[in-house]
Protein backbone atom coordinates (compact mmCIF):
# COMPACT_ATOMS: atom_id res chain seq x y z
CA UNK A 1 0.00 0.00 0.00
CA UNK A 2 1.69 3.48 -1.43
CA UNK A 3 1.85 5.95 1.11
CA UNK A 4 0.13 9.16 0.90
CA UNK A 5 2.17 12.09 -0.91
CA UNK A 6 1.42 14.95 1.65
CA UNK A 7 1.29 18.22 -0.02
CA UNK A 8 1.48 21.75 1.56
CA UNK A 9 0.54 24.77 0.34
CA UNK A 10 3.12 27.70 -0.33
CA UNK A 11 2.60 30.91 1.00
CA UNK A 12 2.13 33.31 -1.83
CA UNK A 13 4.40 36.35 -2.20
CA UNK A 14 4.01 39.68 -3.64
CA UNK A 15 6.64 41.62 -5.15
CA UNK A 16 7.65 44.45 -3.12
CA UNK A 17 7.88 46.84 -6.08
CA UNK A 18 3.77 45.65 -5.96
CA UNK A 19 2.25 48.46 -3.28
CA UNK A 20 -1.13 47.53 -4.38
CA UNK A 21 -0.85 43.42 -3.49
CA UNK A 22 0.83 44.12 -0.08
CA UNK A 23 -1.04 43.36 2.51
CA UNK A 24 -1.10 43.66 6.67
CA UNK A 25 -3.18 41.22 8.40
CA UNK A 26 -2.57 42.09 12.05
CA UNK A 27 -0.12 43.54 14.46
CA UNK A 28 0.46 42.17 17.56
CA UNK A 29 2.98 43.08 21.11
CA UNK A 30 3.97 41.49 24.17
CA UNK A 31 3.33 43.11 27.09
CA UNK A 32 6.08 44.16 29.29
CA UNK A 33 6.72 43.87 32.95
CA UNK A 34 7.79 46.46 35.03
CA UNK A 35 11.52 47.76 35.97
CA UNK A 36 13.90 48.90 33.63
CA UNK A 37 15.63 47.64 30.45
CA UNK A 38 12.24 46.26 29.60
CA UNK A 39 11.44 44.69 26.16
CA UNK A 40 8.57 44.23 24.03
CA UNK A 41 8.31 41.64 21.32
CA UNK A 42 6.48 42.88 18.13
CA UNK A 43 4.75 40.35 15.56
CA UNK A 44 3.25 41.74 12.19
CA UNK A 45 1.86 39.43 9.60
CA UNK A 46 0.94 39.72 6.27
CA UNK A 47 1.55 38.26 2.70
CA UNK A 48 5.55 37.29 2.26
CA UNK A 49 6.64 40.54 0.37
CA UNK A 50 4.90 43.24 1.91
CA UNK A 51 6.70 46.33 2.87
CA UNK A 52 5.70 47.93 6.02
CA UNK A 53 6.92 51.05 8.25
CA UNK A 54 7.10 50.50 12.18
CA UNK A 55 7.23 53.63 14.33
CA UNK A 56 6.75 53.64 17.77
CA UNK A 57 5.90 56.80 20.33
CA UNK A 58 6.11 57.07 23.83
CA UNK A 59 4.38 59.01 26.07
CA UNK A 60 6.29 61.78 25.82
CA UNK A 61 5.69 61.34 21.73
CA UNK A 62 9.32 60.44 21.45
CA UNK A 63 9.84 58.29 18.67
CA UNK A 64 11.60 55.30 18.93
CA UNK A 65 15.16 54.66 17.00
CA UNK A 66 15.73 51.47 15.56
CA UNK A 67 19.49 52.66 14.87
CA UNK A 68 20.27 53.02 18.63
CA UNK A 69 17.62 50.51 20.53
CA UNK A 70 15.60 53.27 22.60
CA UNK A 71 14.24 56.33 22.70
CA UNK A 72 15.42 60.10 22.95
CA UNK A 73 17.80 59.54 20.27
CA UNK A 74 17.37 60.26 16.57
CA UNK A 75 14.02 59.11 15.33
CA UNK A 76 14.32 56.04 13.47
CA UNK A 77 11.48 54.29 12.30
CA UNK A 78 11.92 50.75 11.38
CA UNK A 79 11.12 49.75 7.22
CA UNK A 80 10.56 45.93 7.16
CA UNK A 81 9.23 43.28 4.49
CA UNK A 82 7.19 40.34 5.52
CA UNK A 83 9.40 37.43 5.31
CA UNK A 84 8.45 33.95 3.69
CA UNK A 85 7.01 32.50 7.23
CA UNK A 86 4.40 35.44 6.96
CA UNK A 87 5.30 36.80 10.23
CA UNK A 88 8.18 39.49 10.51
CA UNK A 89 9.29 39.69 14.18
CA UNK A 90 11.01 42.47 15.85
CA UNK A 91 12.41 43.04 19.69
CA UNK A 92 12.51 46.75 20.85
CA UNK A 93 14.12 48.12 24.33
CA UNK A 94 11.19 50.43 26.00
CA UNK A 95 13.31 51.51 28.62
CA UNK A 96 11.17 53.33 31.22
CA UNK A 97 8.64 54.30 29.21
CA UNK A 98 4.90 53.95 30.84
CA UNK A 99 3.05 53.66 27.49
CA UNK A 100 3.87 53.01 24.28
CA UNK A 101 1.76 53.86 20.71
CA UNK A 102 3.05 51.45 17.90
CA UNK A 103 1.83 52.96 14.59
CA UNK A 104 2.04 50.94 11.18
CA UNK A 105 2.19 52.39 7.74
CA UNK A 106 1.94 49.73 5.01
CA UNK A 107 3.43 50.87 1.54
CA UNK A 108 -0.19 49.75 -0.23
CA UNK A 109 -2.08 53.12 -1.18
CA UNK A 110 -5.50 51.93 -0.16
CA UNK A 111 -4.84 50.64 3.43
CA UNK A 112 -5.12 51.62 6.35
CA UNK A 113 -2.84 52.79 9.76
CA UNK A 114 -2.97 50.66 12.39
CA UNK A 115 -2.41 52.06 16.01
CA UNK A 116 -2.31 50.51 19.15
CA UNK A 117 -1.51 51.78 22.18
CA UNK A 118 -0.20 49.65 25.16
CA UNK A 119 0.64 50.12 29.35
CA UNK A 120 3.94 49.31 29.52
CA UNK A 121 4.50 49.22 33.20
CA UNK A 122 1.13 47.63 34.53
CA UNK A 123 -1.38 49.29 36.72
CA UNK A 124 -2.47 49.41 40.21
CA UNK A 125 -6.01 48.54 41.61
CA UNK A 126 -6.88 50.68 45.12
CA UNK A 127 -9.81 49.55 47.03
CA UNK A 128 -10.26 52.13 49.90
CA UNK A 129 -12.96 51.96 52.78
CA UNK A 130 -15.43 54.62 52.64
CA UNK A 131 -17.29 56.12 55.79
CA UNK A 132 -19.52 58.50 53.81
CA UNK A 133 -22.98 59.38 55.51
CA UNK A 134 -21.38 57.81 58.97
CA UNK A 135 -20.38 59.62 62.06
CA UNK A 136 -18.62 59.12 65.75
CA UNK A 137 -15.84 56.72 64.08
CA UNK A 138 -12.36 56.03 63.67
CA UNK A 139 -10.89 54.22 60.33
CA UNK A 140 -7.60 52.23 60.28
CA UNK A 141 -6.52 50.62 57.30
CA UNK A 142 -8.94 52.47 54.92
CA UNK A 143 -7.01 51.91 52.02
CA UNK A 144 -4.81 49.61 50.30
CA UNK A 145 -2.96 50.06 46.93
CA UNK A 146 -1.95 47.01 45.11
CA UNK A 147 1.95 46.68 42.98
CA UNK A 148 2.00 46.93 39.92
CA UNK A 149 -0.29 43.83 38.19
CA UNK A 150 0.64 43.33 34.50
CA UNK A 151 -1.61 44.39 31.76
CA UNK A 152 -4.17 41.25 31.11
CA UNK A 153 -2.62 39.22 33.71
CA UNK A 154 -4.53 38.62 37.32
CA UNK A 155 -3.73 39.47 40.81
CA UNK A 156 -4.94 39.68 44.61
CA UNK A 157 -5.54 42.55 46.28
CA UNK A 158 -6.01 41.64 50.33
CA UNK A 159 -7.53 44.63 52.27
CA UNK A 160 -8.39 44.87 55.96
CA UNK A 161 -9.66 48.29 57.57
CA UNK A 162 -11.05 48.28 61.43
CA UNK A 163 -14.29 50.24 62.05
CA UNK A 164 -13.67 51.98 65.81
CA UNK A 165 -16.31 53.42 67.26
CA UNK A 166 -16.26 56.63 69.71
CA UNK A 167 -16.80 56.55 73.28
CA UNK A 168 -20.44 55.73 74.03
CA UNK A 169 -20.85 54.84 71.26
CA UNK A 170 -21.43 51.37 69.14
CA UNK A 171 -21.16 49.83 65.80
CA UNK A 172 -24.06 47.86 64.22
CA UNK A 173 -23.09 45.51 62.13
CA UNK A 174 -26.44 44.86 60.09
CA UNK A 175 -25.64 42.27 57.31
CA UNK A 176 -23.33 40.96 55.64
CA UNK A 177 -21.43 43.16 52.90
CA UNK A 178 -21.68 41.86 49.20
CA UNK A 179 -20.48 42.31 45.21
CA UNK A 180 -21.92 42.70 41.93
CA UNK A 181 -20.04 43.85 39.55
CA UNK A 182 -22.48 45.48 37.18
CA UNK A 183 -24.06 46.86 40.36
CA UNK A 184 -20.55 48.23 41.18
CA UNK A 185 -20.37 50.87 37.81
CA UNK A 186 -20.44 54.33 38.47
CA UNK A 187 -24.50 55.36 37.60
CA UNK A 188 -25.70 52.20 39.14
CA UNK A 189 -24.24 52.02 42.25
CA UNK A 190 -26.91 52.57 45.07
CA UNK A 191 -26.09 54.17 48.18
CA UNK A 192 -28.20 53.66 51.53
CA UNK A 193 -30.41 56.59 51.81
CA UNK A 194 -30.45 56.46 55.87
CA UNK A 195 -34.07 55.59 56.53
CA UNK A 196 -34.62 54.31 59.51
CA UNK A 197 -35.73 50.33 60.17
CA UNK A 198 -38.79 51.79 62.09
CA UNK A 199 -40.38 53.22 59.04
CA UNK A 200 -38.66 50.85 56.06
CA UNK A 201 -38.70 47.61 57.52
CA UNK A 202 -36.10 46.76 54.32
CA UNK A 203 -33.76 48.89 55.53
CA UNK A 204 -30.23 48.01 54.44
CA UNK A 205 -31.47 45.72 51.82
CA UNK A 206 -33.38 48.07 50.27
CA UNK A 207 -33.62 52.03 50.11
CA UNK A 208 -36.84 53.98 51.04
CA UNK A 209 -37.93 54.07 47.22
CA UNK A 210 -37.41 49.83 47.27
CA UNK A 211 -34.67 49.84 44.78
CA UNK A 212 -32.21 46.88 45.96
CA UNK A 213 -28.62 47.33 47.57
CA UNK A 214 -26.88 44.64 45.59
CA UNK A 215 -23.53 45.71 46.03
CA UNK A 216 -21.35 47.62 48.89
CA UNK A 217 -18.32 48.31 46.59
CA UNK A 218 -18.71 51.61 44.29
CA UNK A 219 -16.13 51.63 41.52
CA UNK A 220 -14.45 55.25 40.98
CA UNK A 221 -15.66 56.43 38.02
CA UNK A 222 -12.01 56.88 35.36
CA UNK A 223 -10.66 56.46 32.18
CA UNK A 224 -10.30 52.89 31.87
CA UNK A 225 -12.39 51.52 35.04
CA UNK A 226 -14.21 49.34 32.23
CA UNK A 227 -10.98 47.72 31.29
CA UNK A 228 -10.19 46.02 34.43
CA UNK A 229 -11.90 42.69 35.72
CA UNK A 230 -12.55 41.48 38.64
CA UNK A 231 -14.86 40.40 41.88
CA UNK A 232 -14.60 40.84 45.62
CA UNK A 233 -14.65 38.13 48.39
CA UNK A 234 -15.40 39.59 52.38
CA UNK A 235 -13.57 37.08 54.23
CA UNK A 236 -15.22 37.99 57.40
CA UNK A 237 -16.32 40.74 59.33
CA UNK A 238 -15.84 40.08 63.10
CA UNK A 239 -15.86 41.70 66.48
CA UNK A 240 -12.57 42.62 67.38
CA UNK A 241 -13.03 42.89 71.30
CA UNK A 242 -16.03 41.15 72.17
CA UNK A 243 -19.84 41.71 71.03
CA UNK A 244 -21.74 44.42 73.10
CA UNK A 245 -25.44 44.45 73.88
CA UNK A 246 -27.79 45.24 71.38
CA UNK A 247 -30.07 48.05 71.57
CA UNK A 248 -34.04 47.13 72.13
CA UNK A 249 -33.99 49.54 68.49
CA UNK A 250 -31.96 47.84 66.80
CA UNK A 251 -32.62 44.54 67.90
CA UNK A 252 -34.77 43.35 64.88
CA UNK A 253 -32.55 44.11 62.20
CA UNK A 254 -28.54 43.71 63.74
CA UNK A 255 -26.41 40.84 63.07
CA UNK A 256 -24.17 42.41 66.54
CA UNK A 257 -22.82 45.15 67.77
CA UNK A 258 -19.53 46.17 68.76
CA UNK A 259 -17.17 48.89 69.60
CA UNK A 260 -14.72 47.63 67.12
CA UNK A 261 -15.79 45.88 63.83
CA UNK A 262 -12.77 44.91 61.57
CA UNK A 263 -13.95 44.19 57.82
CA UNK A 264 -11.47 42.06 55.47
CA UNK A 265 -11.81 40.34 52.28
CA UNK A 266 -9.72 40.33 48.89
CA UNK A 267 -10.02 41.56 45.56
CA UNK A 268 -9.62 39.29 42.80
CA UNK A 269 -8.36 40.91 39.72
CA UNK A 270 -9.31 38.10 36.61
CA UNK A 271 -7.95 40.70 33.56
CA UNK A 272 -5.84 44.11 34.62
CA UNK A 273 -6.75 46.98 32.59
CA UNK A 274 -4.15 49.43 31.30
CA UNK A 275 -5.17 52.25 33.79
CA UNK A 276 -5.17 52.42 38.01
CA UNK A 277 -8.55 52.00 39.22
CA UNK A 278 -9.79 52.89 42.89
CA UNK A 279 -13.27 50.78 44.38
CA UNK A 280 -14.68 52.25 47.59
CA UNK A 281 -16.09 49.82 50.44
CA UNK A 282 -19.29 51.60 50.92
CA UNK A 283 -19.51 51.28 54.60
CA UNK A 284 -23.08 53.01 55.17
CA UNK A 285 -24.50 50.12 53.30
CA UNK A 286 -24.08 47.70 55.85
CA UNK A 287 -22.95 49.86 59.41
CA UNK A 288 -23.84 52.30 61.29
CA UNK A 289 -23.42 53.97 64.59
CA UNK A 290 -25.31 53.83 67.29
CA UNK A 291 -25.36 55.21 70.99
CA UNK A 292 -23.76 51.85 73.19
CA UNK A 293 -26.90 50.33 75.61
Amino acid sequence: MKAKKRTTTAIQSVSPDDFKSHKIDSITSSFTPGGGNRTKRISVRGTPGSAFTLMIQDENNGVYSFTSGGFGGTPSPLSGIIPDTGVFNTVINTGRASNVEIRLTSQNPDATTDVATQSIAGSKITITVDDTSLNNLTLEGATVTSSVINVNTTGDVEFTCSVIADSGKSINYVRAPKFSYNDSLPGNFVLYDGVAHSTNSDAYYANNDGIRLLSDIKIIEADGDDETKFDVKFNEVIALNGRSTIPSDQALYSTFCANVVLVSGVVNVTSMGSKDITINLMLYNFLEVITEA
